[in-house]
């Protein structure tokens, strides 16, 4: 559908049909991945509407995962093939995760350390076996009780610098978003019910056997096969019995 001026007196909602031209512009190419959308202002004068318009028009598009944004960098187009992985997930935080059930985050490292990658990581990781990696480990508490055990493998190559950031001042993602200015994705994710190891039990502070839920993947930069993170992430169930579909 070409946008034209008598297009916005259609009986569609404002906000719908500018979602659907900036579908169109994307589905032939005009806008390619990757590519940065225009800003709201010129989106504003474009289609003549209000900012509340394109807002709306926005949030529906990164949604329905066509779009995605960078706080303070702008809006881009995503990839929405799919691989064998399967398609695209955007990543939503163990931060995030806990207040959409109604409890206060926060985070503590437990871990933080260089070491040479174990054989099997640095397969997933798709890098020599002993290059360096950092393994790091955290508890996200929900009220300030022990909700989530997080164990992470970061590639230094794909990461450089990576090691020198304070991890318990900034969440990982907010970092590569920020400072790396790359979107994060989550492929190979596995989950399963598991009991609690008496390690793993005692960092969440819950009986050796407790019910939890396991979940493991591979985290790789938007529209790239570039895995920089194997993870694991252990979620106590009388705290968080569910993942929802676009964790």
């Amino acid at each position: 559908m070409a946008y034209n001026a008598a297009t916005m007196d259609s009986v569609l909602p404002k906000y719908h049909m500018v979602k659907l031209d900036l579908e169109n512009r994307i589905h032939t190419q005009e806008f390619k991945i990757g590519d940065m959308l225009p800003s709201e202002s010129m989106l504003m004068k474009r289609y003549g509407v209000s900012r509340i318009t394109v807002r709306k028009a926005l949030e529906d598009l990164v949604q329905e995962g066509t779009i995605y944004r960078i706080q303070g960098k702008g809006t881009f187009v995503q990839d929405t093939s799919q691989s064998k992985e399967g398609k695209y997930r955007n990543c939503v935080s163990c931060s995030d995760l806990l207040r959409s059930f109604n409890l206060k985050p926060t985070r503590r490292v437990i871990s933080r350390e260089i070491i040479p990658c174990p054989e099997d990581v640095a397969e997933r990781l798709r890098i020599k076996p002993g290059r360096q990696v950092l393994l790091y480990e955290r508890i996200y508490y929900g009220d300030d009780d022990p909700a989530i055990y997080g164990k992470s493998y970061i590639s230094l190559e794909h990461l450089p610098g990576f090691e020198q950031y304070d991890l318990a001042e900034s969440s990982m993602m907010r970092i590569i978003e920020e400072d790396y200015h790359q979107q994060v994705y989550k492929f190979d994710r596995k989950l399963r019910a598991v009991s609690a190891t008496n390690e793993i039990a005692k960092k969440l502070q819950v009986l050796t056997g407790f019910p939890l839920l396991y979940l493991t993947f591979v985290s790789k930069f938007s529209g790239t096969d570039i895995p920089f993170e194997d993870a694991c992430l252990c979620y106590r169930t009388d705290v968080i019995d569910y993942l929802p579909d676009n964790y």
